[in-house]
């Protein structure tokens, strides 16, 4: 199930869009933690149905979108679901948020672990888990790197926040149980 939510907040009009990369999906290759980018361009994460709605509310006049996606989008080093085993429908996304010239943000997670990641001028928040965090241990010897991560990753339980100023301003923060601020990126509408 994928769908839209306009807000309007003051002057500015946000965007919000949630895409169902499960549905329509095509079957990842690889084994279960050890997916790799498959080289056929026939295979999907939406499906063109969902890519014509997509496409048609990147034309919508707005402020600010919100991409949600249940994966990771910018991630590349991991052996999870993730858009990067599909580099055809990656590349497909990031020329459709590049070719709007609107700011994008990326929220994501099913990772239970937490990150903020940057590509050029785009940032994706990933997070998860408020109740199922990785054990502590495992961190030790899972330890996640990648080169797009802003920071560190973060393994406890997290949540994330988009705050959006009056004066344009959007932080995107990577919070831990109490509060605290774990990580924190800002941009200018």
């Amino acid at each position: 199930m994928y769908f839209s939510e306009n807000i309007n907040l003051k002057d500015k009009k946000i965007l919000i869009l949630g895409l169902d990369t499960r549905y329509f999906r095509s079957p990842l290759v690889g084994e279960k933690r050890n997916y790799i980018a498959t080289t056929d361009t026939s295979t999907t994460i939406l499906g063109e149905e969902q890519w014509e709605w997509l496409e048609s509310k990147f034309q919508k006049e707005t402020n600010l979108i919100i991409l949600v996606s249940s994966i990771q989008i910018l991630a590349t080093n991991h052996g999870f679901e993730k858009w990067s085993n599909f580099p055809h429908e990656k590349e497909r996304l990031l020329s459709l948020i590049k070719e709007s010239k609107k700011p994008v943000i990326l929220v994501s997670g099913d990772r239970h672990k937490g990150a903020i990641y940057k590509q050029d001028n785009l940032y994706e928040l990933t997070t998860s888990s408020l109740n199922k965090p990785l054990p502590g241990w495992l961190e030790t010897i899972w330890k996640e790197t990648d080169p797009l991560i802003l920071g560190t990753m973060h393994y406890d339980m997290n949540y994330g926040v988009i705050r959006i100023e009056s004066s344009g301003v959007i932080s995107v923060e990577l919070k831990g149980k109490e509060g605290e601020i774990l990580q924190k990126a800002s941009l200018k509408i």
